[in-house]
């Protein structure tokens, strides 16, 4: 995935780049991408970087005054797509000197994004900012807070951490003890760390330095507790110096589906019990269990006596109009949906068998594509449930009838991603009694 998209960069963006564990390489890879797009970049910092490499595609401008700044921008923009601006060069340091934080919102009336480098690291993975840190650019519209990987085991102290002592008092971990997935979660989005100093509307922070399984579960460990802070529109996983996001984490809902009338079962059969639980209760357990940025069940017939299953942790959408077929409830979901919800996982409440594990592999898949559907597969058959990100919406609330969203996908193939899965359960539903009687024999047979 390309770190423009993950980072959902629009024209007219100032990104503001924070942190330790990458942040020059990550502002120039991004500028690389822009410029690739036909945009005109300007990359900068408010304190000190070192210079482009040729491989970065910039032409410097050294400028120690602002109306120079701008004019020698302008005219370099003429027949370059990407500058990089600083007041000064400090030759024997080999800095560049920033710009006053003040000069941003002229600079970015001149380029389709301004990106800033806007604290320093010491070249070290890991970062708090101390009290005049950090230099916030003027205006700035996305906050990208940074920490490398390989931070992560290491004793907290200046070998790999700057300034330390910062993270031990925002964080509570001794100096010298081991730096957790938790800590470096807790720094990148508290007020008076990752996000200190930042009045823009969008934090989407960064793991960088993910090469191995073994740190893209380290990162996930990072990720999941920084989804449920407020500011945070998403997070990336990845490696900048790769030019590669491997995750892009974004808010799912997880919509239940519970309002048909059981017409072929003569009972509703989300009462009906499993292993001494009522399917229902078993579905929203499973799914409670996971970190949804919202659960919305979706209620109709015999709503008064489901009710009392659903947890309070859950929206409950009724559906008055659930004979029309399975797409009155997908509409009914939508509608529930907050603006931040970027996609919606479809659960049936007939699926007992689905476990955690499942719905995990189709949020990690969702993560790591830019297509808009996801869809579990066993053994060559298709099954559910089924994640749509938010651009299918709009086709989804045209579906009618009872065919759930099968004709979007059939109508989108291009963005169908199949993810196989290692057990059956996403194909086992219960329509029937016969379904039901075969599933709790099959459970009896294999506890035998």
């Amino acid at each position: 995935m390309r770190l423009a998209s993950a980072l959902s960069i629009h024209r007219g963006d100032v990104v503001a780049f924070v942190g330790g564990g990458g942040k020059t390489t990550t502002m120039f890879a991004l500028a690389r991408e822009l410029v690739a797009d036909g945009w005109r970049v300007l990359t900068t910092t408010t304190t000190m970087i070192a210079p482009p490499r040729p491989e970065d595609g910039s032409f410097l401008v050294l400028a120690p005054g602002q109306r120079q700044a701008c004019r020698q921008v302008e005219l370099a923009l003429r027949e370059q797509k990407h500058v990089t601006l600083a007041t000064e060069h400090l030759v024997e340091q080999n800095k560049l000197r920033g710009v006053p934080p003040e000069w941003i919102p002229a600079l970015a009336s001149l380029v389709d994004a301004l990106l800033v480098e806007a604290d320093g690291a010491k070249m070290r993975p890991f970062k708090a900012p101390a009290a005049h840190e950090p230099v916030m650019p003027a205006g700035a519209s996305l906050l990208v807070p940074v920490a490398g990987i390989d931070a992560i085991g290491k004793p907290l102290g200046p070998q790999t951490t700057h300034r330390p002592e910062v993270v031990s008092s925002l964080t509570g971990l001794a100096l010298g003890a081991k730096i957790t997935p938790q800590v470096v979660a807790q720094v990148l989005t508290h007020p008076d760390g990752g996000l200190k100093g930042f009045s823009g509307e969008r934090v989407i922070p960064l793991i960088n330095k993910v090469a191995s399984t073994e740190e893209l579960a380290l990162a996930r460990q990072i990720a999941r507790p920084m989804m449920l802070c407020p500011a945070v529109d998403r997070v990336l996983i990845g490696s900048a110096a790769r030019d590669q996001v491997t995750e892009c984490w974004r808010h799912v809902a997880a919509i239940v589906l519970a309002a048909g009338g059981s017409t072929r079962m003569g009972t509703p059969k989300q009462l009906l019990t499993v292993a001494g639980e009522t399917m229902l209760a078993r579905v929203l357990r499973t799914t409670c269990s996971l970190l949804f940025h919202q659960v919305v069940v979706v209620l109709g017939a015999g709503g008064s006596e489901l009710l009392p299953l659903v947890p309070p942790s859950c929206q409950v959408a009724l559906n008055p109009h659930w004979q029309e077929g399975m797409s009155s409830s997908l509409r009914i979901g939508l509608d529930s949906l907050g603006p931040r919800a970027e996609a919606a996982l479809f659960i049936l409440s007939d699926q007992p068998l689905l476990e955690a594990d499942t719905l995990l592999q189709i949020l990690y898949a969702y993560f790591g594509t830019e297509k808009g559907i996801v869809v579990p597969e066993y053994g060559g058959r298709r099954g559910t449930p089924v994640l749509f990100d938010r651009k299918l919406f709009p086709r989804l609330r045209k579906v009618r009838g009872d065919t759930g969203g099968r004709e979007v996908i059939q109508e989108t193939p291009e963005e169908v991603l199949p993810v196989q899965m290692p057990s059956a359960d996403v194909l086992i539903d219960i329509d029937t009694m016969q379904d039901y009687h075969n599933l709790i024999a099959s459970r009896q047979a294999n506890q035998g």
